[in-house]
């Protein structure tokens, strides 16, 4: 089989990614803003579309170019990663300080400092998911915890993969490695670690699994459309079944933040791998799909453009909004809202991350461009 995979550009996955930051931004601010995140057992559904969280590791591995190299890898995604991270860490809860000092609140340096630790996760160090309900003031990082598993998870993926990408069964073996790594980091501690470290492992391996099914050229057969062949409907309709029939038996749960895998403990390390890749699958087929309907797929693949932005931002923008018709306090995100008022919310933040994606950089481009062209006329 040859490990090289060149894969053509298709709006697909831009569809899918644009699909799981929607819904993130719902349960964030529609579903979870009267209470911590996290808090008792969501409905079942709002489990198995939380594991379309894990699309946006299948698709990183499904899209590595081969013979790339450690350092340029590094340089174009880990360090964009990074970058935007802990510029935001820095700058976001200064802003947040002076709104909401203007609105009125107490705000002393103690509350500054509390979310820059949030920004950077280390808020929650050595404590229990369930324990951590303090939530700065000035903190908008909702969601900061995903992008630090991934950056961690982007890391330990380049280093390998190319140690093993000429042998698939050295990629399983490591796979099967990450997994047993990760049962035990969970057998042997209950708390949380820093930034995000102790869900690295199953990050890593979900990163593995999209460079399998890149070898098999899943998308391709998915964009092919063979409706009529066994070819197409086999593989959706063996994840489908497996996958719903796990989450019944194993439900997967909400937090994958705090290294809660399922409704069995720490073994749902591994009925966690099979049920994420199983729906990511079927949320493949089902983005194949929808893509080829304009209306809903372009505002998708717009917002599937724009995910690290909407990750980024969307926290903060919802808190500024939340706090012009309610009084925010230290037990949740958001503070509890009526569910017309959460809507609007939700919807004016989704447009306004947008608008700070999108127009954002042209912006910065042109004032560096007049910038530029005033240094040259003197």
């Amino acid at each position: 089989m040859n490990s090289t995979v060149d894969h053509p550009r298709y709006r697909s996955p831009d569809v899918l990614k644009g699909f799981v930051i929607f819904a993130i931004t719902i349960v964030h601010i529609v579903l979870s803003s009267g209470a911590a995140i996290g808090s008792g057992e969501p409905n079942l559904v709002i489990q198995i579309v939380y594991l379309g969280l894990m699309v946006f590791f299948i698709i990183s591995g499904y899209f590595y170019k081969p013979g790339s190299g450690f350092r340029s890898n590094m340089k174009k995604r880990v360090s964009q990663i990074l970058v935007a991270l802990v510029l935001c860490s820095f700058i976001i809860p200064i802003i947040l300080y002076v709104w909401l000092a203007l609105l009125g609140y107490q705000m002393d340096i103690n509350d500054y400092i509390e979310a820059v630790k949030s920004g950077f996760w280390l808020n929650n160090m050595f404590i229990t998911p369930e324990a951590y309900h303090y939530y700065p003031y000035s903190s908008g990082f909702v969601g900061y915890y995903f992008l630090w598993i991934m950056f961690w998870s982007f890391i330990v993926f380049y280093a390998l993969i190319e140690r093993v990408i000429d042998d698939i069964r050295k990629i399983a073996a490591v796979i099967l490695v990450l997994l047993v790594i990760e049962l035990a980091l969970c057998i042997l501690t209950d708390v949380n670690f820093p930034m995000g470290f102790k869900e690295v492992p199953i990050g890593t391996a979900f990163l593995f699994l999209g460079h399998v099914l890149s070898r098999y050229h899943l998308l391709e057969t998915i964009e092919g459309m063979e409706l009529r062949t066994k070819r197409f409907w086999l593989p959706f309709l063996a994840c489908l079944i497996v996958g719903i029939a796990l989450c019944l038996i194993v439900h997967p749960g909400v937090l994958f933040d705090g290294a809660r895998f399922g409704s069995i403990g720490p073994a749902a390390v591994f009925t966690f791998f099979v049920e994420a890749g199983c729906m990511c699958v079927v949320y493949l087929y089902l983005a194949a799909f929808v893509a080829k309907i304009p209306v809903i797929s372009k505002g998708l693949e717009v917002m599937g453009n724009h995910t690290l932005g909407i990750l980024l931002y969307h926290g903060s923008v919802a808190t500024v909004l939340f706090s012009l018709i309610a009084t925010l306090n230290h037990d949740s995100w958001f503070p509890p809202v009526d569910m017309t008022s959460r809507l609007a919310i939700w919807v004016a933040t989704l447009i306004i991350c947008l608008v700070i994606c999108i127009y954002g950089p042209k912006m910065i481009e042109a004032v560096r461009y007049g910038r530029s062209d005033e240094h040259q006329d003197v």
